[in-house]
């Protein structure tokens, strides 16, 4: 089957096109033919460093797919071959996928498949910033620093299905107009104001779903004393006289992955989660060097493979 990999790290212009062999399903997994996969900063932080390379066997990264279940593994009632699903896999970035089936939510067949395969792994981590790791309570002020990125907005949107809270969304000026329709109660540009100054200890959480930690001064400015403080970024806790929480976050198991996407579809069924598409293209090598490239430029929306 064709698939889109490498043999060393390097920039975008080191992805080859391969033909591998099919893989094969066990008694936790189906296997799923791929209309569309997603691009992720994860992959390109593989491409460039992190993948590890087997010498004269080919990389195939990937990780978000949208496809149709053609074979199912053991005896299984909940998915059968002909179903249209979404999941988290590994190396998807082929014809044919496996995925566990605890990582595989069911999709309508009308469902906006950009969308679908466009929320997996950044919907995945938002959805269990909100949902594992904040302590939220009613009347709360929560502050998301980076609210226009994948996993920002979808925390914003999240959010805003809570009743009695304020949500103030930071991203750049040119966002504003999307940040406000993600249903924040207030945007403030970080471009255009001091955060520290502007927000001074209003939050009681503040969310910083940046991954380089630039914002940490002022993320802790804008806290209130005994707030809490949730990173994606891995920095460390810094010294404060406030009683900060300090949260770092990432993947947990208090869900599985397709209880989080099955709860992610029947958001987006119910037009209650939007997933800003950058680009689609073509399931083709093309495709996926000029996606990293666009990745390189940090693009306003997902990048999609597959048409």
């Amino acid at each position: 089957m064709k698939a889109f990999g490498y043999q060393t790290h390097g920039g975008p212009e080191v992805f080859n096109e391969y033909d591998i062999a099919e893989p094969v399903v066990n008694d936790q997994k189906v296997k799923i033919k791929t209309i569309k996969f997603g691009i992720n900063n994860y992959d390109v932080d593989q491409r460039k460093q992190l993948a590890k390379i087997v010498a004269g066997k080919p990389y195939i990264p990937g990780l978000d797919v949208v496809g149709e279940i053609t074979e199912v593994g053991g005896d299984d009632d909940q998915f059968k071959v002909g179903d249209l699903v979404v999941a988290r896999g590994l190396h998807t970035y082929a014809q044919s996928v496996v995925a566990k089936k605890t990582n595989v939510a069911k999709l309508a067949n009308d469902q906006n498949l950009n969308e679908a395969v466009g929320m997996v792994t950044s919907g995945i981590a938002a959805y269990n910033i909100v949902h594992s790791f904040a302590e939220i309570k009613p009347e709360m002020t929560i502050v998301v620093q980076g609210a226009s990125g994948g996993v920002g907005s979808i925390v914003t949107q999240l959010l805003a299905g809570f009743d009695n809270l304020k949500i103030i969304g930071i991203a750049s000026s040119k966002n504003a107009t999307y940040v406000q329709s993600l249903g924040v109660d207030q945007f403030i540009a970080y471009d255009q104001v001091n955060l520290a100054q502007e927000l001074n200890s209003v939050a009681d959480i503040v969310i910083d779903t940046s991954l380089n930690g630039a914002g940490l001064n002022s993320d802790m400015a804008m806290l209130k004393a005994g707030g809490q403080l949730l990173m994606a970024a891995g920095v460390e806790q810094p010294a404060n006289d406030k009683n900060i929480q300090f949260i770092p976050v990432g993947f947990t198991d208090k869900f599985t992955e397709g209880y989080i996407l099955k709860e992610l579809v029947s958001l987006l069924e119910k037009d209650q989660l939007q997933i800003r598409i950058s680009k689609v293209m073509p399931f083709e090598l093309a495709s996926v060097i000029q996606g990293h490239q666009l990745m390189e430029q940090h693009p306003q929306g997902r990048i999609i493979i597959g048409q």
